[in-house]
Parts: structure tokens; sequence; C-alpha cells
């Protein structure tokens, strides 16, 4: 079965979402705060604007906005640096998540306002918090006054949604959340299971993604273009390895070296990324 694409333009706003492969992938905060930190690190490093996150046990949910088109890139450092430390935490081996991360672009002015409510009550909705506050691991706490946030979480383009003074804006986020009925109409507008958002949205979206019949689906970038935008060899090779499919032998033959070298450079560079 082919593999999900993967939509990515500058100032696309995405729903993300993954899953353990068996049982609690958050077994202690710990390892919630692990990622966090792990979170804030992509956040920075890949220019990203985080409107929202929950931290399930055995999932989590983001809501980010990338300007510079580079969603799988920092999804592959924030799952394969978690893993890392997640495994050595715990004694584990193999993956934590299963497969690739899922997706969905988002027409912001239409639909993150909504998701922003969706993800701040999941734990509340699931039955396992009686109030949304009374789960640290999520965006609520920020974005209602009740508690201070991560540094790289972005909360003024919700909060303006309600008012410009920051008390009225954060009693309305709180207004606004109390009103939670599920979202269950939310997904009414999700098109191929990629795409959240008015058809003329989706239009948009499928021009880039090469979706709309009128044109061929882009095909991956070429191994020199890629170097030229990550001048870095290590993390080169790793985006073209994880993000792009190409096999180590294509990888190596292009900077003449032997595959088992680029397997090496490939697992040093995340081995770093892993130490912070």
């Amino acid at each position: 079965m082919a593999r999900p694409l993967r939509i990515e333009f500058p100032g696309a706003v995405y729903f993300v979402t993954a899953h353990g492969t068996s049982g609690p992938v958050f077994q202690s905060n710990a390892d919630r705060q692990s990622f966090i930190d792990v979170l804030g690190q992509a956040v920075d490093r890949y220019g990203w604007i985080c409107h929202g996150y929950n931290l399930g046990d055995d999932h989590y949910q983001l809501l980010v906005e990338t300007p510079r088109a580079n969603l799988s890139r920092g999804m592959r450092q924030i799952n394969g640096v978690f893993t890392q430390r997640h495994n050595r935490r715990h004694g584990g081996t193999g993956p934590v998540f299963q497969g690739r991360f899922k997706s969905i672009v988002v027409e912001k002015d239409r639909h993150l306002l909504n998701l922003s409510r969706y993800v701040a009550m999941a734990r509340v909705r699931s039955g396992r918090a009686r109030k949304p506050e009374a789960w640290p691991w999520c965006h609520y706490g920020a974005m209602s006054g009740a508690a201070e946030g991560p540094d790289f979480l972005h909360t003024q383009w919700t909060l303006d949604q309600f008012a410009k003074t920051p008390g009225r804006a954060k009693q309305g986020f709180r207004n606004f959340c109390a009103r939670d009925d599920g979202d269950l109409a939310l997904w009414g507008e999700l098109t191929r299971g990629v795409v959240l958002g008015s058809p003329a949205f989706a239009r948009q979206v499928a021009r880039h993604a090469g979706l709309s019949g009128k044109r061929k689906p882009p095909r991956r970038p070429a191994l020199s273009r890629l170097r030229k935008e990550i001048p870095d060899r290590s993390e080169w090779a790793a985006s073209a390895y994880r993000d792009h499919g190409y096999t180590l032998a294509e990888i190596a033959a292009a900077i003449d070296l032997h595959y088992s070298s680029i397997s090496k450079i490939i697992k040093s560079w995340e081995d770093q990324q892993a130490a912070g």
C-alpha cells in the first residue's frame, strides 16, 4: 500500500497525531516532560508556530504552523529523538510510535479555533479528567490563564479570536471550552483524510500537492538540491533517508562514500539530537 501523501507548503497549518506501538507511550511525567523538551527544540530549530498540544497516555496531538514547509523534517526529529531518550530511560529497543505520524492540513481561519478546543478538551472528553485545568500536559492551562505554558507555545492568535485584552481573552477561551460538544461536526469538511477545510481550500491544497488531476504529484527533491537546502551533511543524509526515501546506497553514491558509512553518519546524527 502506498504511503499517505505528505502535503507541505510554506505557511501550512496541521493537526498532527502519533500513537504508540503498544501500551502507554508516556509512562510518567518524566516522559511527558522529555517530549515537551524535544517538541520545544523542534519548534525553535525549524521555525514552527505551535498553537496547541496534548499528551495522552498512548498518543499525542499537535497543532503546528510551518512557515518554511518543513513538517516532515521536524517530525523526524521529534519522534526520533524522543524514541531514543524513551528507550534509554526504560531500557527498551525499537520504535515507540506506530509507523508514520498522521497529519491533516487545516484551513486556519475556519477550523483552527475549534481544533484548539478539541485538543484542549481531549482528556475531559475521554473521561480521564473532570476539568481541563486538571491536566497540565496540554495547552489549556496557558490559554485559559490557569497555568504557565512552555515558551514555545504561541497563544496570541488563539486568544486574539476572543478579545484584545489578555484577561478577557483568556476568559473567552475558558467559556469557549466550557461549551465543548465534542466538536462532532468538526470533521465534516475532511477531504481524503488529509485536508480539513472548505471546498475552495481543498482545491487550493490540491494544487500544492498535485492532487487536482491537472499535474503529476511532485517528485522528491534531487539529492543535490536537498544538499543545498541542508548544508549539514549528517542532517542532509538523515533527511534524504527518512523523509524522502532514498536508499543508503543512493546517498552514498552522491558523496562518494560506502553505504555503511552513511548508516553510521545517520545514526551518529540521531544520537547527537537525542543527547540534546
